[in-house]
Order: C-alpha cells, then structure tokens, then sequence
C-alpha cells in the first residue's frame, strides 16, 4: 500500500492537468491504473492461455449403436415436411451425448488408406462407400446420394515417410437413420485428416450438404 501512496505523490502533478488514467507497475508485478481523480485501480491480469481441446475420436461403430438404441427418432413423421425432419435431427445431433459429449463436437474414425504422389506432394485418400454397418451419404436441393468427396493433403516428400502411417481421417456427422434392420445412414458435416501421434488436426475439409438448422 505505502507503494501505491509514494505513486500518487510522484504522479500527481501530471494527473492533475492529464486527462488519461497512467499505468504503472509495482514491485511485486502487479498493475495498477492511477486516475485524474487520485483513485487507482488494479489492471486485471490477463488469463492464462487454455490448452485448446484435443480432437475428439470415437469408432463410428458407437454412433451406429447409438442410432440403433433410438430408431424411432430418425423416422419422418407423415405430418413433417423435409425441413422439420431435418430440424429434428439437427436437434438430436445438438444435444445428444456420446460417452460424455456432444454428438456435434464428436468425429468418428473412418478407415481408410492414403496414397503418396510424389510429384503432387500429397496425399490422397479413397473410401468404401459401402461399409459393413453404415452409408456415408449426401443431400443437395433434398436429394439423397451415396458419395465421398476427394480428400487431400499436401505434403512434404522429405516428411511423408514418417507420417504415413500415423494419417488417420475421421467425420463429423449428422446421423440421419437406418437403411435397413442393418445398416445406418449418416450425413458428414465435416472430415478432419489428423496425426494419431498427438490427434493434431492437419486438415479439415467441410461439405456442402444439406443438414437443417
């Protein structure tokens, strides 16, 4: 406190014709603000950078049993027109939890390879439409159409080796429903090519689809 008097003392011939509060440092780090009035205040100190969440990466076995549990919710009413339906299911996709998280904050894991092309440094990725247990969809003017976009990464020939095979890609999407008794239907919002070392996100490659509001 005697620190903050003696700075009024020594300030106060330029508070007393300035208009703008003067900001000082203490000792012990901390700022305060003198003002044209002969009050102080503390300077806030700003908040420590957070770490920023790791992206989120779950099989996409778990969305489709998640689907499954509640089939009801991604039938269309006769009543709904397109709209409220997918409004539903944007609702769904909103709050619904996924082992402790939002379904919109959540990726799931695809399986899929990547090529090298040396002379594009990139890579490149291909997918089966036609997995097993779910259809990776998409809807453009309300018309529905299996389809994967062409994914690619550029990259450095001298660092392709050693990332290859940590490359992973996984989709953020909005369930829309069983195909039949075995199969889901989902529509990607987003897709996120990462490093499984530390799940740094290398590439986020949004889509066009259709899904709501």
């Amino acid at each position: 406190m005697k620190h903050l008097v003696l700075l009024l003392l020594l300030f106060a011939p330029s508070l007393s014709f300035g208009q703008k509060p003067i900001e000082v440092s203490l000792p012990d780090g901390q700022k305060v603000l003198l003002k044209p009035d002969k009050t102080w205040d503390y300077v806030p100190s700003p908040a420590p950078n957070q770490p920023a969440d790791r992206l989120r990466v779950e099989p996409l076995e778990s969305l489709v049993a998640l689907i499954k549990k509640s089939p009801e919710v991604f039938i269309q009413d006769e009543s709904e027109t397109q709209e409220q339906y997918f409004s539903k299911l944007r609702n769904y996709f909103n709050k619904t939890d996924l082992n402790g998280k939002k379904l919109k904050d959540t990726f799931f894991l695809l399986k899929t390879d990547f090529t090298y092309h040396a002379e594009e440094q990139e890579f490149t990725t291909t997918y089966d439409l036609f997995n097993t247990n779910y259809t990776i969809a998409s809807r453009v003017n309300g018309v529905y159409a299996h389809a994967f976009p062409e994914l690619s990464l550029k990259t450095p020939s001298d660092k392709a080796t050693e990332l290859k095979p940590h490359l992973r890609l996984a989709v953020n999407a909005l369930p829309v429903g069983p195909v039949d008794s075995e199969r889901v239907m989902i529509l990607p919002v987003k897709y996120v090519i990462y490093d499984d070392r530390d799940n740094k996100i290398l590439a986020t490659i949004p889509t066009k689809n259709e899904i709501g509001h």
